[in-house]
């Protein structure tokens, strides 16, 4: 149990490694205020020896004293549209400095720090628990209010012709099976129309047969699985195969069609960003270990749950001020504006 986030300074050539285990789900928080405060949060984690692997870091950093460019990932919980406006306000938050997303994790990070992937890749890749697509897979009732729904395909035709289906698979299983399966399931899928059916998931797939294109975005991830990727590209050999963390509207725009009704307006985005950075620590792990050990979560026999990662009890934060931050967004955020203008 835990969000583990994996951190790295480099700084005269030299780099130095460190680890959080509630980490990853406050990197919108705590890397917002600049270099200082998340050098002097960074530096108060615990030492490691090296990057955490995909299989358990869920978020990172490094941050490069010697170039000054940081490379950043995690909360998984924040949506796509609320991650890029984030990105775009923090080159004002952290002047002089360069930034990108870690789009494949601790890849990323690894091939930022020149570290073998290998080092670093522990995820399994496609294996036979993935589904194989075929005359027996049921689709999609659209008429059945509790059918789940978890990725939305739009095919473009050779002539143009957009065909909107929807499954209950997530893109990679749709994916693992190739292109004559999966194209063969598409087409037994009833077709979907947003009007009729509201959109209720957030993964998609765009599927562009003239081109051979192919397009999977996930919408409440925020880095790509780099195994799984790399298996799909060579299944999907003679195709241009994308892996995106975008929203629907992404997927929308991609198609060529109208996506404002899928658009969240610049106001909503900027005051659900202003309560993510401006946030409180939120997890107390004593008190989630009390919750835990309540009787009702007790095992069959009585017995506690125990508690084996040494480092489930701690936690660190920002040594800011609630109102120096408050006053800290506001002035990055008319910068940024004053930019747009």
């Amino acid at each position: 149990m835990g969000h583990r986030a994996s951190y790295a300074i480099k700084e005269n050539g030299e780099v130095s490694y460190y680890y959080s285990h509630w980490g990853a789900k406050r990197i919108q928080q705590d890397f917002f205020f600049g270099p200082d405060a998340a050098l002097e949060l960074v530096r108060s984690t615990r030492t490691q020896e090296s990057l955490l692997t995909d299989l358990w870091g869920e978020g990172g950093a490094c941050i490069d004293l010697d170039t000054k460019h940081l490379v950043v990932c995690g909360s998984k919980d924040t949506k796509a549209g609320i991650r890029n406006l984030w990105l775009e306000l923090l080159p004002f938050a952290w002047p002089g400095w360069t930034v990108s997303w870690a789009e494949y994790g601790m890849v990323s990070l690894a091939d930022y720090l020149q570290i073998p992937k290998e080092q670093v890749i522990e995820m399994d890749s496609i294996t036979d628990e993935y589904i194989q697509l075929s005359d027996e897979t049921e689709v999609v009732d659209l008429n059945d209010p509790d059918h789940w729904i978890d990725t939305v395909i739009s095919i473009k035709s050779q002539d143009g012709s957009i065909l909107d289906v929807v499954s209950d698979h997530p893109p990679d299983f749709l994916l693992a099976s190739g292109e004559s399966a999966l194209l063969k399931y598409l087409y037994r899928c009833p077709p979907y129309s947003p009007d009729k059916h509201p959109v209720c998931c957030l993964d998609s797939i765009y599927i562009d047969l003239k081109q051979k294109l192919l397009i999977a975005t996930m919408g409440l991830r925020d880095t790509i699985d780099y195994t799984i990727e790399k298996a799909v590209k060579s299944i999907w050999s003679d195709w241009d195969v994308q892996g995106h963390c975008q929203d629907l509207e992404y997927h929308w725009n991609l198609t060529g069609r109208d996506a404002s009704f899928l658009a969240v307006s610049l106001d909503e985005r900027i005051s659900r960003l202003r309560e993510i950075v401006l946030s409180k620590d939120h997890l107390d792990p004593h008190e989630l270990h009390w919750r835990i050990n309540e009787p009702e979560t007790e095992s069959e026999s009585g017995s506690k749950v125990e508690i084996v990662n040494p480092y489930f009890f701690d936690t660190y934060s920002l040594n800011l001020d609630p109102t120096k931050r408050e006053q800290f967004f506001e002035a990055v955020l008319a910068q940024w504006k004053l930019s747009r203008s």
